[in-house]
């Protein structure tokens, strides 16, 4: 498994001890320990999932492509930092064969940590060629990264895999995540309620505190958590039936990493199995 990961400290760091170690094309156990450190759990069993022709060797673009397409970050950002991994002539610049090696490296490196489905040759060379006629770039010329990130907007295919990963939720971690806002969150009410069990309804819903720890919720979304904690008859909120409504929005706002205040279907059943613990289909 893998945290999320950060660009700016994570992944930037990786890079630079790939390049420290000579930047070699494949990694061994040894140098993908090395490089990838203390970023992924269970490294040893993250290498073999990668190292499919069991030569012992993992494809370095496969890894890194992998790791930012998954970390935390714009699609701009991760550009930013694939986009000098494969300009082998340091041009600012790819040509054909560039894009073909940065394409089939992420979708391979997907597919194999995640099981996402992946393209044949021939369907990696023709994303690589809608990207160059979608600028009028003869495919014997280069693109730029400013091409790059307008085919990744405007290309209906390209921006549906995007998206994919783009907002992708680490389970375990999406668990203690809910378990950290959690903690907070009743810190919060215990202070606002001064060592008391309950706080009133009123209070609850005027504290910055406690609506800045619940992301601000909106008139709409605070009915129900209210419908959800329920009223006792002298019109105070008790702090149990506080924390029991508000599992269900940290886990919502959790899967909701891309603030769309909605889940698709795909989020739906993350959600699902973050809350109970159990995988869903």
């Amino acid at each position: 498994g893998m945290r999320r990961l950060e660009l700016d400290t994570d992944i930037r760091r990786t890079v630079a001890i790939w390049e420290e170690l000579g930047a070699p094309l494949g990694l061994t156990v040894q140098s993908f320990l090395a490089t990838t450190g203390s970023l992924v759990d269970a490294s040893e069993d993250w290498f073999r999932a990668m190292d499919t022709d069991r030569n012992q060797k993992v494809d370095v673009f496969e890894m890194l492509g992998t790791m930012v397409a998954l970390a935390q970050g714009t699609v701009e950002a991760k550009l930013e930092v694939l986009f000098p991994i494969v300009d082998f002539s340091r041009r600012q610049r790819l040509n054909f064969d560039e894009v073909q090696i940065l394409v089939g490296s992420i979708c391979r490196g997907l597919h194999k940590v995640t099981g996402s489905p992946t393209l044949t040759a021939v369907e990696v060379q023709e994303v690589s060629r809608r990207l160059f006629d979608s600028h009028n770039v003869r495919y014997d010329s280069e693109v730029t990264s400013r091409h790059l990130q307008r085919f990744l907007r405007e290309d209906m295919e390209a921006r549906a895999f995007v998206d994919r990963f783009q907002h992708a939720v680490a389970l375990p971690a999406a668990r203690t995540e809910v378990q950290v806002r959690q903690k907070k969150q009743m810190a919060v009410f215990s202070s606002e309620a001064r060592g008391e069990s309950k706080l009133s309804r009123a209070t609850v819903a005027s504290s910055e505190l406690i609506s800045a720890e619940l992301l601000a919720p909106v008139k709409d979304e605070w009915d129900v958590l209210f419908n959800c904690m329920g009223v006792d008859s002298d019109g105070l909120v008790r702090a149990d039936r506080f924390e029991a409504a508000l599992r269900p929005w940290n886990v919502f706002c959790v899967v909701d990493s891309g603030n769309e205040r909605s889940l698709n279907m795909k989020e739906l059943s993350v959600a699902m199995w973050v809350s109970s613990g159990r995988k869903r289909c």
